[in-house]
């Protein structure tokens, strides 16, 4: 059943799952993944903008950065509660029991901004809070952000 556009939907309670390889060939579809996502949960313009970027912050470096070699798939999880939008994307990493552990240093990634604005300082600009840490063993990055309308 399709749902059309012009009934608003209730987005406080929303989860949505994506894992892909950790290859520069998803990025495009992660790019449109982000860009479906801000939209549904209601961001538009330089907000959504800012959100896709934040995700493509959180992303793109795992594909171009050397130490992101160690990398074999990413898992982004969006999700709604409490007002607002948390996107966490979780760095996998191949073991030999198939689960997932610590890679080579998301937050050595996130941090090298060359001569730049670093991934991290991006990211913080776009969101209300960004995190770096582990989560079921995995190194991940959660961007917050209030949904549009909220404080």
């Amino acid at each position: 059943m399709a749902v059309a556009e012009e009934i608003p939907l209730d987005v406080s309670a929303v989860r949505m799952d994506v894992t892909l390889p950790c290859d520069a060939r998803f990025h495009p579809m992660l790019e449109k993944i982000a860009a479906k996502a801000v939209a549904y949960f209601g961001y538009t313009g330089a907000e959504a903008a800012a959100l896709c970027a934040a995700v493509a912050c959180a992303t793109t470096g795992v594909l171009t950065h050397p130490d992101g070699a160690s990398y074999t798939s990413l898992a982004l999880n969006y999700r709604t509660e409490n007002d607002a939008l948390t996107i966490q994307v979780r760095y996998l990493v191949e073991t030999s029991t198939g689960g997932a552990a610590a890679g080579a240093g998301i937050e050595r990634i996130v941090n090298d901004g060359g001569d730049g604005v670093t991934p991290i300082d991006a990211m913080r600009q776009a969101t209300a809070r960004v995190e770096i840490g582990e989560v079921d063993g995995a190194e991940c990055c959660t961007l917050v952000t209030p949904l549009p309308g909220q404080p």
